[in-house]
């Protein structure tokens, strides 16, 4: 009876066969893979392995050092994607990538699109400085997100203005720092997205004026939520720079907000420094004509804003007298509840030592995600995709079939009726004392908040109302 040949050595060894049966040839042997078949490939199929290793991967940034390791070939095309958004979450991580982007025979610096430095609060100590050497050596970086940072200065901010996004959470300035040095002023020179969440501005501080006022020009969205520092004088002076020189800002986010912030922004806006236009501080619908011998009132600062037509609140935002001030352009308004996140938080990126391009850790699995394409917008949007969120456990069925709702505090409900009722009353009915109907070219209500089950109704009821009275005729 015949046996399955033996291999040693790529040679098959076969025993004996039966009496009138042929020895079955032996297999040919198997060529074992070259390293250098695969550096052979054209950069477009190396481009698609990547897209699937990196897509099949929990780890992206890990699968990404990895392959930068394989050869020049995938170094070549795997790095412009493994430094194109870092994140930084500890001096050590801050120091290798800091060792990377200036070595003087590399152009890494040149590759980073994107940055996220996140300190922990209160141990930060050096942060401030190694910002601003990142900044330097990464002239052409578009989006800075700086978390947790305690000691940082306004000169340690500098750039050479190719940056459009700068998102600042959860940090502080240096008290008594220089609030406007002349490293600022490139810096902020092309900014068009700026969001300012739980930042500390110690006084005496003019960074939020000095800050708008370099970039209002060209700011497109803005977001302020929890400033604490900065009091009612100071925020109405930040006002009046959107006001006076705010031509494109579109969107605009407010959440959490002091009593003296809210005041301000209610209060008529300041005058220019040099010279102040009377029609800024007159209301918008009601102008001084020969037929009314009473001077018009002074508009609220928020309704002077010209070109805004987005605006958030988070609750208990907004107030009745806010209502009564949004400005005329406004098409859009979103009301969110604190509890409501729009957005999953991403995924950490793992550990990375930037100077080798060695993953320290791997961070946690994540939703597999298919690239269909082989761009490389779409491997960045891998690199960047969204950790997937826990997934609630299935609703306890209940009698009838019907899953059962998720429970909310009696706060809560109450919380979104107060500020649904300021809604119905401010836009839902005309104001003559403001003129007429609040924010005439309102198109849409976004209302985001869960506890209260009559919301949506009350709001296309309130919707229609301004339809039937033809409010909707003046945003066509």
């Amino acid at each position: 009876m015949w046996k399955p040949p033996s291999i040693e050595g790529n040679k098959g060894v076969a025993t004996a066969p039966e009496k009138g049966k042929r020895n079955p040839p032996a297999p040919a042997p198997r060529a074992g893979l070259c390293p250098a078949s695969f550096s052979l490939l054209p950069p477009e199929l190396v481009f698609v392995v990547v897209a699937h290793l990196v897509s099949a991967s929990s780890s992206p940034h890990a699968a990404l050092a990895s392959l930068a390791r394989v050869n020049r070939t995938c170094a070549a095309l795997v790095h412009p994607l493994l430094y194109a958004q870092p994140a930084v979450t500890s001096l050590k991580q801050l120091d290798s990538l800091l060792a990377a982007v200036e070595h003087p025979s590399s152009d890494t610096g040149d590759e980073v699109k994107g940055c996220r430095v996140e300190g922990k609060v209160f141990a930060s100590k050096g942060y401030g400085v190694r910002v601003n050497r990142v900044l330097k050596a990464c002239s052409h970086i578009e989006r800075l997100e700086i978390v947790g940072v305690d000691d940082l200065r306004a000169k340690h901010l500098v750039g050479q203005g190719a940056l459009t996004h700068w998102s600042l959470l959860n940090s502080s300035f240096r008290p008594n720092s220089h609030p406007s040095p002349p490293s600022l002023a490139p810096f902020l020179a092309s900014l068009t997205h700026l969001t300012l969440a739980n930042v500390g501005l110690p006084p005496p501080s003019t960074h939020l004026t000095d800050i708008l006022s370099l970039c209002a020009p060209h700011l497109e969205h803005l977001a302020i939520s929890s400033l604490r520092d900065v009091d009612g004088s100071d925020f109405r002076r930040a006002l009046a720079v959107l006001v006076h020189r705010g031509e494109r800002l579109a969107s605009l986010m407010l959440g959490f907000m002091t009593e003296d912030q809210l005041r301000a922004m209610v209060q008529p806006v300041l005058p220019r420094p040099d010279t102040a236009p009377a029609s800024l501080l007159l209301t918008p619908s009601a102008s001084p004509t020969a037929s009314s011998p009473c001077p018009a009132a002074p508009a609220p600062a928020l309704s002077l804003l010209p070109a805004l037509t987005q605006l958030t609140f988070t609750l208990p935002l907004p107030t009745p007298a806010l209502l009564l001030a949004l400005p005329p352009s406004l098409s859009l308004l979103t009301i969110r509840p604190p509890y409501h996140r729009a957005r999953r938080a991403p995924a950490p990126a793992p550990a990375h030592d930037w100077s080798t391009g060695a993953a320290q850790s791997a961070s946690a699995p994540g939703t597999p995600v298919t690239v269909f394409g082989t761009s490389r917008a779409e491997l960045l949007s891998v690199l960047g995709r969204e950790r997937a969120a826990a997934r609630p456990p299935p609703p306890q069925q209940q009698r009838g079939g019907a899953g059962r709702r998720p429970s909310y505090t009696l706060e809560q409900l109450e919380e979104e009726e107060v500020v649904l009722c300021a809604v119905e009353d401010a836009l839902g009915y005309p104001h003559p004392a403001n003129g007429g109907w609040v924010a005439p070219r309102l198109k849409e209500i976004r209302w985001e908040g869960r506890a209260l089950r009559s919301a949506e109704e009350r709001i296309g009821a309130l919707m229609e109302r301004r339809k039937r009275a033809g409010v909707g005729d003046l945003a066509q």
